[in-house]
């Protein structure tokens, strides 16, 4: 699961994914309406834990991501983890999601919303050369966020293989 927060000015959203073999799955998306409250978010993450065992949820811990990150562990969530947004950690994940998209590796249903947000990401390269994701102003890319947390938390840590050496 990964879960991004907002509440004023931009919704907090969840999208969930399911792993199978290589294939990323998009099983579940939703946007909570403007000033839904943290409580209320943290309420349906809990819920949805207990129902379906994630085996990772990642919560954007920028601004108020801290607070609502400890609440989630006083609720007992232990698989919830912090991801802090910045230029880079945007365009890592984002990146990542683009690959699997392109590798075939990507699969969900039609969402106007997600598609909409997804065709209006705008990406450029700053002064020190990384890569940056923006967005128009009077739009959003709070699913799109989502998603992108979501996708990352079904990364595995590739393994190197062991070779023996003669002298072992």
């Amino acid at each position: 699961m990964g879960v991004d927060l907002g509440k004023l000015k931009d919704y907090s959203a969840v999208a969930i994914v399911k792993r199978e073999e290589n294939l990323v799955k998009l099983v579940f998306l939703k946007e909570f309406p403007l000033e839904t409250p943290y409580s209320h978010v943290i309420g349906w993450i809990v819920r949805a834990e207990r129902r379906f065992g994630f085996r990772k949820i990642l919560v954007d811990k920028s601004g108020v991501g801290e607070a609502v990150m400890e609440e989630t562990g006083e609720q007992g969530l232990k698989n919830a983890e912090g991801q802090t947004f910045s230029a880079q950690s945007k365009a890592e994940m984002l990146t990542y999601l683009r690959i699997k998209m392109e590798q075939g590796k990507f699969k969900m249903p039609y969402s106007r919303r997600l598609f909409q947000q997804l065709n209006e990401q705008q990406y450029a390269y700053n002064k020190a050369g990384y890569l940056t994701f923006s967005h128009p102003e009077e739009s959003h890319d709070d699913m799109l966020c989502a998603l992108a947390l979501s996708t990352k938390a079904t990364r595995q840590k590739e393994v190197k293989p062991y070779f023996a050496t003669a002298n072992q």
